[in-house]
């Protein structure tokens, strides 16, 4: 009896050491050094840790599909889950099981799933002790089920010291890391770990493949190593077998369709003088080829196509070619063989089109009465036939769908707004103290007709409307044209919204409570009138002298347009409205900007 007791104290010892320096490493406050027992006391017992009940839990956010042969980033977020503060865990770590075998690995088949390459935290590589890969090897199965086989794990233990058990597939692979924390509290903030793997080659395409996770805290609810005292390695959730962790589902794909717009904002003036363009694009996965594939853009039944523009690689033949005197169609494009590369347009061509005034059924696309704008779907698809590189899989056709790739609003009038740095006087980009100089550009549709127009602008807290330079005024119109000109101060408005205004630029002060902003009022139609004798902003297809009852282009006069610039300065603090609580405008700060336009419509 004495001779077991001196053992197990021996033993407390030496842990109650080791975990004082745990503590002081990780910046903990220094355990007081474990006394032994007097040795007229032999019945002495050990006393149990606390019970306290943190949660290590881990959740994944990975991509839904990932091309073949290609890596990938996903991340694990690991967080302390309990309702109570005082349930600190200490030692945190990941588990994560990949699935290297994927579906026709195991033994000595090729492998074609997903592997491990690194693991970061805030931008630096977890390595060294605090990482382990394991592979489940091919025996033995130990506790698990049939089909698995066991491995122990590196930080987690039992209340005997022993590495708790961990089942998988043999083959697939084992990472587990510690995070660089000694403890994790309940309302301590989620880590996310950002992990990089790869995706085999042979892949089979359309298989999903399963990424298993868990988190646990490798010394518990204390920060004393001692598992042999009721305070054993937590894990969630604490069973051994890993196809019941949280999951995330990986899907292999060959190629996907994207279609871009070459227009302003997602939106476009409706009318032929309006002309934009689409690019349709297949990304192929890096090496793998198709053969006999077939591009295509199913244009809408609002949509006038006007013309192909090119192809890329180039030369495709155009198997399928839409109308260009009636809206809708399908544009087909077949490439011969196309082999994907680094970028993600492998095969792609582009067409331009415009928003007609009627519709196939001759139902007007934007309503003649209100001019409210109407939403556009557009739509892309391909197929193609693969030869896969793993010669255990069959060669198949693939084909994909975007069914809304892509919204236009189409817009009886539109605005756009840009900036630059017209004068940078601070640091190397947007600072304090430099001046920006913003451009409005709206266009008039074809078919409709304005007057009373005005543009109204509104600068976020952190910028100032600029008074020492004059706004500029430029009209396209029908059937006028002029500019640039300085706007009469009469017909731009400025209203202050902030603290300690209104300053020397503002016309008026606003009453409502301060939010820092600048609101400025451009009277377009009053400066067009004074300009060219004129408020009215005329649609290129209306006929200004007796006007267009249809206006369907038989009069044709271009495009009606305008631009607008003036200037603003960006300062040194925020008057009113900065969230961060930190009222110096700094590096990195957003301020936002938004402009509308307003007009009456006219008879045409």
């Amino acid at each position: 009896m004495e001779l077991f007791f001196a053992s197990a104290k021996r033993s407390i010892k030496v842990v109650l050491l080791s975990s004082l320096t745990v503590a002081f490493l990780l910046g903990g406050k220094p355990l007081a050094p474990a006394m032994a027992a007097p040795a007229s006391a032999p019945e002495q017992e050990i006393a149990q840790a606390p019970f306290y009940a943190p949660i290590a839990l881990v959740s994944l956010s990975v991509p839904a599909n990932v091309m073949i042969g290609e890596n990938f980033t996903f991340t694990a977020t690991f967080d302390n889950a309990s309702g109570t503060v005082t349930d600190v865990g200490y030692g945190p770590f990941i588990d994560i099981i990949f699935p290297v075998i994927g579906m026709d690995g195991a033994g000595a088949a090729a492998d074609d799933g997903i592997d491990f390459i690194s693991a970061t935290y805030l931008g630096t590589l977890i390595t060294g002790a605090d990482l382990r890969v394991l592979t489940f090897p091919a025996s033995p199965q130990g506790v698990c089920t049939a089909g698995q086989t066991q491995l122990s794990h590196p930080f987690a233990v039992d209340a005997s010291g022993v590495g708790l058990p961990v089942c998988g597939t043999p083959g697939n692979k084992f990472v587990t890391m510690r995070l660089p924390f000694g403890s994790f509290a309940a309302d301590q903030p989620a880590a996310e770990v950002v992990i990089n793997a790869a995706l085999s080659n042979w892949a089979d395409v359309g298989m999903p493949l399963t990424l298993l996770a868990r988190g646990g805290f490798q010394f518990g609810a204390t920060p004393l190593n001692d598992f042999c005292c009721g305070d054993t390695s937590i894990v969630t959730p604490a069973t051994n077998d890993g196809t019941t962790w949280p999951n995330g589902n990986v899907t292999p794909t060959i190629a996907s369709i994207t279609k871009t717009y070459n227009g302003p904002e997602d939106e476009t003036a409706t009318g032929p003088n309006f002309p934009r363009r689409y690019t349709v694009s297949v990304d192929i996965a890096n090496g793998q080829t198709l053969t006999n594939l077939d591009v295509s853009d199913t244009l809408p039944n609002n949509i006038q196509y006007i013309s192909f523009i090119g192809s890329t690689p180039a030369g495709c033949t155009l198997t399928s070619t839409p109308s260009t005197s009636a809206p809708g169609g399908v544009l087909t494009c077949l490439f011969a063989s196309v082999t994907g590369g680094a970028g993600a347009n492998d095969a792609s061509f582009t067409f331009e089109f415009y928003v007609p005034l009627t519709d196939l059924s001759g139902g007007r696309v934007i309503d003649a009465n209100s001019g409210d704008d109407w939403d556009i779907t557009n739509a892309a698809n391909f197929s193609g036939s693969w030869v896969p590189l793993d010669p255990n899989d069959v060669p198949i056709t693939v084909s994909d769908i975007c069914p809304t790739c892509h919204e236009l609003t189409a817009k009886s009038i539109a605005i756009q707004k840009g900036s630059m740095i017209q004068s940078d006087v601070g640091f190397l980009g947007y600072s304090p103290g430099d001046t920006l100089q913003y451009t409005l550009t709206f266009q008039v549709s074809d078919f409709f007709a304005f007057d009373q127009v005005d543009l109204t602008d509104i600068l976020s807290d952190g910028l100032r409307f600029d008074r020492t330079f004059t706004p500029t005024l430029t009209v396209n119109g029908n059937p006028y044209a002029f500019g640039p000109v300085n706007m009469n101060a009469n017909n731009v408005d400025v209203t202050c919204n902030y603290t300690g205004g209104p300053g020397a630029e503002c016309d008026s002060d606003d009453p409502a409570p301060n939010n820092g902003r600048t609101t400025t009022i451009f009277n377009v139609s009053t400066e067009t009138l004074a300009q060219a004798g004129t408020g009215r902003l005329i649609g290129g297809c209306v006929d200004p002298a007796g006007g267009s009852a249809t206006p369907d282009c038989t009069y044709q006069n271009g495009a009606t347009t305008g631009t607008i610039v003036y200037r603003a300065v960006i300062q040194d603090l925020y008057s009113d409205d900065f969230p961060s609580s930190d009222p110096s405008v700094d590096h990195g700060d957003i301020m936002s900007n938004a402009v509308t336009i307003d007009g009456r419509i006219l008879d045409t």
